[in-house]
């Protein structure tokens, strides 16, 4: 359940176990706070956790986040502890590109004209997916080394690997 103030913000979120009937017990309360006197629909709480803000209302972060901005309101980059995520935009301001690191694993996703779905894996065996509109998905790149079948096929005959590998 969700609770407002008169300005129509979120006050609190609420959590009951599942029951049929009347209302269960009480499981979580989330609180939301709007604490600056000159933006009343700034939150400036979330459970507790301060949000901080630039000078033009951009959040920078929220106890578990950092972020970044460019050209007003774009998002460039935003991090936490062992994850990194960073984002490209063309020159109508549309995100054409966002990068992340997890647990020192890199992923790139792209999207152009011809390629919409572009992922990169960088890991002890990086691989490329390519997508695109026409062709749907396009043959992988491991290692510097193209497969010429699809990257489906590679990816299930490497989950049925795994799975034999398990059963062993």
């Amino acid at each position: 359940m969700f609770e407002y103030d008169r300005g129509g913000n979120i006050t609190a979120k609420k959590r009951y176990a599942f029951t049929t009937g009347t209302l269960g017990s009480l499981l979580q309360t989330i609180s939301y706070t709007y604490g600056d006197s000159n933006w009343k629909d700034k939150m400036t709480q979330y459970n507790g956790t301060t949000v901080s803000y630039d000078t033009i209302g951009n959040p920078t972060g929220d106890g578990t986040w950092s972020y970044s901005w460019q050209a007003g309101r774009q998002l460039s980059s935003m991090s936490k502890s062992g994850t990194a995520l960073s984002f490209s935009y063309d020159h109508n301001g549309l995100r054409t590109q966002k990068s992340a690191t997890v647990s020192g694993v890199s992923y790139n996703e792209a999207r152009g004209l011809e390629e919409i779905g572009m992922i990169e894996c960088h890991t002890l065996n990086p691989g490329r997916i390519g997508y695109n509109q026409i062709h749907g998905i396009s043959p992988m790149n491991v290692n510097g080394v193209r497969y010429m079948e699809s990257a489906m096929s590679y990816l299930e005959n490497k989950a049925e690997q795994f799975l034999l590998n398990l059963l062993e």
